[in-house]
């Protein structure tokens, strides 16, 4: 289908539009990108092809950002001729790829966030990362070069809406395994303030959102309180200062 197919979650733009990706399908069979205007009309604007600079099977659709300085972002795994990258591309508002940058080894793990110093965060194969919108990669470290630190890996899930990024953060040889939830301090600052085990809640696909009323809600499709093990919606207070070192267990 030229028009793709697999469509990902569409992305409200700045513009007021809507923007998508599609996993396959396209001239080249490879996905597409998209737009949907208000008044209902549906265009093409991308063929992800042989000449995007792109790994040479993307995979994945997952959403577009519109960032501040007015450009499509997204990430994109795939296989290239060193088998497995993730890359992140920038795309014109009219569908014109003007960069794309290495972020890692492995497959993207979820969609991109912008912070409020204009970097966008994401993770690639749980390993966390920065891009400043001049291209500028850089990595984050969990540990915080604390060889101590029992942090094995860290995968962004929002931002928040005065732009402070918020991160799980994946613990290694904890009984029983264990999740913080962490706020990101730029350049790379870690400070986790909630805790969960995991046979209680999964951040594999979970989401974080910011409800604006001094809360995150947290949606997780598996594990969860109960027997049944379907999921859980969880509310946490957010910290009104930089969190110290140190957590609370949420039970």
């Amino acid at each position: 289908m030229l028009d793709g197919a697999g469509p990902g979650q569409l992305t409200v733009g700045r513009d007021g539009q809507l923007y998508g990706r599609t996993f396959g399908g396209g001239a080249f069979g490879t996905g597409t990108a998209f737009r949907l205007l208000s008044s209902g009309r549906f265009s093409v604007i991308h063929q992800f092809g042989p000449d995007d600079q792109l790994p040479l099977y993307p995979r994945g659709n997952r959403p577009f950002i519109h960032a501040s300085d007015g450009n499509l972002y997204s990430i994109v795994g795939g296989c290239d001729y060193d088998c497995y990258s993730s890359y992140v591309f920038r795309m014109t508002l009219d569908g014109r790829i003007t960069g794309s940058w290495q972020v890692g080894a492995g497959n993207e793990d979820g969609p991109l966030f912008e912070g409020n110093e204009r970097r966008l965060y994401g993770s690639a194969f749980s390993v966390p990362f920065a891009l400043d919108l001049n291209g500028n990669v850089s990595a984050i470290d969990p540990t915080e070069g604390n060889p101590q630190d029992p942090a094995l890996a860290m995968t962004p899930g929002a931002a928040g809406a005065d732009g402070t990024i918020y991160a799980f953060k994946w613990i290694r040889n904890s009984q029983p395994a264990e999740v913080q939830l962490a706020k990101v301090i730029p350049p790379g600052a870690i400070r986790p303030f909630a805790a969960f085990w995991q046979n209680y809640f999964s951040p594999v696909d979970s989401t974080i959102t910011d409800g604006r009323d001094g809360f995150l809600y947290i949606m997780t499709p598996q594990s969860g309180v109960g027997a049944t093990g379907l999921g859980a919606i969880l509310r946490v207070r957010i910290p009104a200062l930089s969190p110290p070192r140190g957590v609370r267990v949420v039970r």
